[in-house]
């Protein structure tokens, strides 16, 4: 069955991938306006937690705000964490 398989779900956590260390949290992305060179732009938003990819941290971010899905979007992994990312996990 499909949903027997967690490896299938993209938002959970992988002790396997390069950028997870450990039982750490996973990494907060920020969501910026691509500019015409394709670097990161003006922030407009952010993922706490939720995804692994910068690619999974876009969908997560568009699922949400859908009308932004015109504008050139890129994620990158947040330098500051905020307070809410500060949790532990059990």
């Amino acid at each position: 069955m499909r949903g027997d398989d967690p490896r299938r779900d993209r938002n959970i956590r992988d002790a396997h991938h390069p950028e997870h260390v450990g039982d750490e949290p996973l990494p907060d992305r920020e969501i910026h306006l691509r500019d015409s060179f394709g670097t990161p732009g003006e922030p407009i938003g952010g993922v706490t937690g939720l995804a692994l990819t910068p690619e999974a941290a876009l969908a997560a971010f568009l699922s949400f705000w859908p009308e932004l899905e015109t504008y050139p979007l890129v994620a990158v992994r947040s330098d500051i964490a905020p307070p809410s990312s500060t949790y532990e996990w059990a």
